[in-house]
């Protein structure tokens, strides 16, 4: 077969237009596996997932080519899926030692995003926090943006119809109480149906995980995480506990400052709260209560009461 021929073969067997990826390519990536791996960090912003991909690939290192890999066709915009091509290359390259790619995208679960999770078998990782501590800790990071000027595509959180440096501060917090709280619905809502959709089809699920965890039990969440992203090898906890200390040498880079509990309920006024809260709970009330995104209002109610 000539390369013109592979090719269009290639080609002619891509996800198509709706995102589903054909038998025939299913077929090629089965027959084309390698020892490398995948995995994605379907992360929402803020909620220490910088500082978690740079322990896994520390970690990973100790028996693959471990490396950061936006997965994506281009890297500009955090709000990115995984670019099919790049997977697959990622899936066929062959060194002297396996690779591992660890892909950190905010992605939401369309599709295109769980057939390519699907067809590669590629684990998916997702953090959650609360939600007001999220959003205040988005908005802290973009006024820092302000003066260093980094990270201005963040505008799409809060977007509405101009950059975010020139926003009003007023324009700002409307749009952090009424507009991000939509994408983050969308992406737990995503992840969450899907999360069951795997259930339903005895197919491995994504792996939840909670920000308080990350501070509290950080070793015990990476070795959670490393055995889901690589169950065929062992890890220690010894190994572990090594990957944190090298990931925190640069604090400025990882971006983990162990934000404060609570702050966000300090921050939004009791009527900022509800909105938020009602658009989250679209999401799914009950599973964003007991991940820890929405607070649990009955545990408030029963708090006030004694």
């Amino acid at each position: 077969m000539s390369a013109y021929e592979a090719i269009y073969k290639i080609m002619s067997t891509m996800p198509v237009h709706t995102g589903e990826i054909t038998a025939e390519m299913r077929g090629m990536i089965t027959a084309t596996k390698t020892k490398n791996i995948q995995t994605i960090l379907a992360y929402p912003l803020k909620v220490g997932g910088t500082y978690m991909r740079v322990a896994l690939i520390h970690l990973l290192s100790f028996h693959y080519q471990a490396h950061l890999s936006r997965g994506s066709y281009v890297a500009v915009g955090p709000n990115r899926e995984p670019y099919f091509p790049l997977i697959f290359n990622q899936h066929v390259l062959t060194d002297t030692t396996p690779r591992a790619a660890v892909m950190h995208l905010h992605t939401v679960a369309t599709q295109a995003t769980t057939e390519i999770v699907e067809a590669f078998d590629i684990p998916v990782l997702i953090a959650t926090r609360n939600i007001y501590d999220t959003l205040v800790s988005w908005a802290n990071h973009q006024e820092k943006n302000l003066v260093t000027g980094g990270y201005p595509d963040w505008d799409f959180l809060t977007e509405n119809g101009k950059p975010f440096s020139e926003m009003t501060a007023e324009e700002r917090r409307h749009g952090l109480v009424h507009f991000a709280p939509l994408w983050y619905a969308r992406h737990y809502g995503s992840w969450l149906r899907y999360s069951k959709a795997c259930m339903e089809k005895g197919i491995r699920p994504p792996l939840w995980m909670r920000y308080e965890d990350l501070v509290d039990r950080p070793v015990d969440l990476l070795m959670a995480i490393i055995q889901h992203v690589d169950p065929a090898h062992t890890y220690s906890r010894e190994q572990a506990q090594a990957a944190l200390q090298l990931a925190m040498q640069d604090k400025e880079a990882v971006r983990f400052n162990k934000g404060v509990g609570g702050r966000g309920d300090a921050y939004f006024s009791a009527e900022e709260k509800q909105v938020i809260y009602d658009i989250i709970k679209t999401a799914g009330e009950p599973d964003l209560i007991e991940l820890g995104i929405l607070p649990n209002p009955n545990a408030e109610a029963e708090r006030l009461a004694s």
